[in-house]
């Protein structure tokens, strides 16, 4: 308990899935946390539910490809928090397509928020972590969330696996470039297996929907992507969250560009 004492964390797509499980183990851990989604009702039910449980969270309307938006939730935290700890750039959404049926849109549509919506966080990230009190342990700390599937290539994920190969080199090129400039940024990546998250159960139906595994049964689409996993199974997203913790916390602050894969072995085979 404790390890993110005194920290100012963002976490985008916070409303559901590996966000909101970021966002409660921020709160348990000493963040003041800001609950951010553009679902309004998604994200406020997790910021009340961490305020309930005792901690600090409150909700800040975000759409991450809107860059005026991302201006003003920057403005808004350092007149409010005098700056920014933590961003976990995790709002993304997928695609389940063929690359005959992916239109120009769709891709487009995939790279705006899994790709433009993480440079534009980096970016205006920068006046409101480095606006932070220099007596402040630590350093700032941006961990974006990309995928196995940005290093491993499967079918019928055009879009979603060029987004999140993407993310990996976002993350290099920022840790490098804000090393060299000498910010206290740390910038580091967190790669996941398929996770038992609302996007997920989605996408294993529109994969067996396709057909992508031999089988056109839900259960037995679930049953051939963990298969695929050396564990066996789906991961959870409190498992994500942990390792999000340790790359966002002083604990790894002499670790930036690295990539933290969370995969049950998956791209060891």
């Amino acid at each position: 308990m404790g390890r993110l004492d005194r920290k100012i964390a963002l976490v985008t797509g916070a409303g559901q899935g590996i966000g909101a499980a970021i966002a409660r183990l921020f709160a348990l851990e000493g963040a003041t946390v800001i609950v951010s989604d553009r679902d309004e009702a998604l994200g406020t039910r997790v910021a009340d539910e961490i305020a309930a449980n005792g901690g600090r969270a409150v909700f800040y309307a975000l759409d991450v490809t809107d860059e005026a938006a991302w201006q003003r939730t920057m403005s808004w935290l350092q007149g409010e928090y005098g700056g920014l700890d933590i961003l976990v750039n995790n709002a993304g959404v997928a695609l389940v397509k063929s690359i005959e049926d992916t239109t120009l849109e769709q891709f487009r549509d995939v790279m705006r928020v899994n790709v433009e919506g993480v440079f534009l966080g980096i970016r205006h990230a920068i006046p409101a972590m480095t606006a932070r009190d220099p007596s402040r342990s630590g350093t700032a700390s941006i961990v974006n969330l990309s995928s196995v599937l940005g290093v491993q290539g499967i079918p019928d994920n055009i879009a979603y696996g060029t987004s999140k190969a993407a993310v990996r080199q976002l993350t290099k090129c920022a840790a490098i470039e804000f090393a060299e400039r000498g910010y206290r940024i740390r910038v580091n990546a967190v790669l996941p297996a398929v996770t038992e998250t609302p996007m997920v159960s989605r996408e294993i139906e529109e994969w067996a929907e396709q057909g992508t595994f031999g089988t056109r049964d839900v259960a037995a689409t679930r049953a051939a992507f963990s298969a695929r996993v050396p564990l066996k199974r789906i991961a959870t997203p409190e498992e994500i969250a942990y390792t999000v913790l340790f790359a966002a916390s002083d604990e790894s602050s002499f670790t930036t560009a690295a990539e933290y894969p969370v995969d049950g072995g998956r791209l060891a085979v």
